[in-house]
């Protein structure tokens, strides 16, 4: 659904439509990694067998070997080393608006063939769920979602995006985006959040994820968390004595890059997306303080368990209220900045000052001080 131009702007942009939903790990990916990490496991378990089958006079002419030749491996090592790190900080950028550092080897064109491999199924899956663009659903989404992007036109990379929308039947409370722009909200979302300041948040939060890169920075750590998997599947299965015993330090080190590596960078990624989702809306002159309301009732109605956090993609919904509250005399300076109404006094709204030297402003406090301001 091609949409009206936004407040007669001049300015135009790649507006809301509906479009095929698409997923981004294609199966022959996950197929490929599968086969690499097999293979690593029989080189490594072969290894082990041909060893522990070699004479004892073969295994002292084989350590005499290595101990000989140690300067050419050890060489053989350093050189990797070298280029692994070459490679790697050739590879790292900085984030659009945050500016944090992050190693990026997966570009937007290869990004997009990625999830455009997966479109046929994705489309048969959620065809018969999407609401009709007339639904009053829809036409409500949109209009937030025009009047973001509308007011966030310097944001870099917004207009490079087939933003698009739709809202899925589903009976849950879930709203995600895909790399390209395409933006699925459930309408039990929007029946649930009857406060357009609220869903502009989350939407905000959305068209976050996208002009951050979200996605193709999850991808780039995989491929090389991935990687050293096969490795370590390798040495593993060489060096420790029995099957069971590698089965068992394999699955500790797969649990290690898990919690560690894994959910630990999609949690900051998910705050990041927060903060700059708080700085669009704010742009677009909706209440951001909603935000914290929203967050509070999501964890009130869930009944979260803190001591859970690190086994979750996100932070609780009590952290994300805290440090949204925290960040909330910027956000709203913002607004007034941008020519905003002023903003009436909230009921249950406690009215913090900032905290200059707190944890989460002096790591996001930049983002809400970009110069190139565009007032609705």
């Amino acid at each position: 659904m091609l949409l009206t131009s936004i407040y007669a702007r001049t300015i135009t942009y790649q507006q809301f439509h509906t479009s095929a939903r698409r997923n981004a790990l294609p199966v022959l990916g996950i197929a490929s990694k599968l086969i690499l990490k097999g293979l690593a496991w029989l080189s490594g378990r072969s290894v082990r067998v041909w060893y522990r089958g070699l004479p004892k006079d073969k295994r002292i002419i084989l350590k005499e070997h290595i101990i000989r030749n140690r300067l050419r491996y050890l060489g053989i090592i350093a050189g990797l080393s070298v280029g692994s790190a070459i490679h790697v900080y050739t590879h790292i950028e900085s984030t659009p608006i945050s500016g944090r550092r992050r190693y990026m080897v997966i570009t937007k064109k290869q990004l997009d063939k990625i999830v455009n491999s997966a479109k046929t199924a994705r489309d048969l899956a959620a065809y018969e769920f999407v609401l009709p663009e007339t639904s009053e659903e829809t036409k409500r989404v949109v209009k937030i979602s025009e009047r973001l992007l509308a007011a966030n036109l310097d944001l870099p990379g917004i207009r490079s995006y087939n933003w698009s929308i739709k809202v899925v039947n589903k009976p849950y409370w879930n709203a995600d985006v895909f790399p390209t722009g395409a933006i699925y909200i459930t309408k039990r979302m929007i029946a649930t959040e009857n406060d357009d300041n609220k869903l502009a948040c989350i939407l905000g939060h959305e068209i976050a994820h996208v002009i951050l890169g979200h996605t193709a920075e999850s991808l780039s750590q995989m491929q090389v968390t991935d990687l050293l998997g096969v490795i370590a599947a390798f040495f593993i299965w060489s060096i420790l004595p029995s099957d069971w015993s590698s089965f068992l330090a394999y699955y500790i080190y797969n649990k290690f890059v898990k919690y560690s590596i894994r959910l630990s960078h999609s949690r900051s990624t998910e705050e990041e997306a927060d903060v700059v989702g708080l700085r669009i809306a704010a742009k677009a002159c909706y209440d951001v303080r909603r935000a914290v309301f929203l967050w509070k009732e999501r964890s009130t109605c869930k009944g979260e368990r803190s001591d859970r956090t690190f086994s979750s993609t996100h932070p609780t919904n009590a952290r994300r209220a805290q440090n949204l509250q925290k960040l909330m005399p910027l956000a709203v300076d913002l607004r007034m900045r941008c020519s905003c109404c002023k903003l009436d006094t909230l009921s249950n709204f406690q009215e913090d000052q900032l905290e200059n030297n707190h944890v989460i402003v002096k790591k996001y406090k930049h983002i809400f001080d970009k110069r190139d301001l565009t007032a609705i």
